[in-house]
């Protein structure tokens, strides 16, 4: 193709089959049973992780869960499920807090001339495509750059799985660009887990 998205790498990489049965057990509720809002609780939760700062108190963040939804950004019976407590949990975990040794940069869009094999390993031709995404949370050191995304699920084994092809496109695309080793994480906010990808 001549131009590919980071989040969509994983419908290159698997079956359609297998990705929706993974989707769908990302979004089962601890009752095993599907939620109506489930589709947009990980968004809504993405969408305040960019809106605030990484020293913001529960007070703070609930505020601007309300301020979110008021705006239309997400709809009130999502924001009434959205945790403040487990935002303030993940942007005070431990092992990220070790990670923001440099500066540090959110929702950072990018988009690169890459060969396709680089990215899709099972490919064996020599075309060339435009690699795009955005980052959701970049720190730029000075001998390497770490790569934080946050998703909604409390299945890392259903993370690694999934989400693999979409950060190691983002570290391929930020070592390209800083000519730096990068590492990529996944911050699982359901469970506050930092979990390692690359």
């Amino acid at each position: 193709p001549l131009k590919v998205s980071a989040s969509q790498i994983r419908n290159e990489t698997e079956d359609a089959t297998t990705e929706t049965a993974y989707t769908q057990e990302l979004f089962v509720t601890d009752d095993e049973t599907a939620d109506k809002d489930s589709a947009f609780i990980g968004s809504a939760y993405h969408r305040v992780f960019e809106s605030i700062t990484l020293d913001e108190s529960v007070t703070q963040i609930k505020e601007k869960i309300n301020e979110l939804a008021i705006k239309g950004e997400f709809s009130e019976s999502v924001a009434e499920k959205i945790s403040a407590e487990k935002i303030f949990e993940g942007i005070n975990n431990q092992e990220l807090k070790k990670l923001l040794d440099g500066e540090i940069y959110h929702e950072i869009p990018f988009m690169l001339k890459v060969p396709y094999k680089e990215i899709v390993t099972q490919y064996d031709g020599n075309e060339e495509t435009v690699l795009q995404g955005v980052i959701d949370m970049l720190v730029l050191g000075k001998n390497s750059v770490k790569i934080i995304d946050y998703k909604y699920t409390s299945r890392p084994d259903y993370i690694v799985k999934n989400y693999s092809p979409q950060l190691n496109a983002y570290a391929l695309a930020a070592e390209k660009i800083f000519g730096l080793k990068a590492e990529a994480y996944v911050l699982s906010i359901k469970d506050n887990r930092l979990i390692k990808i690359k």
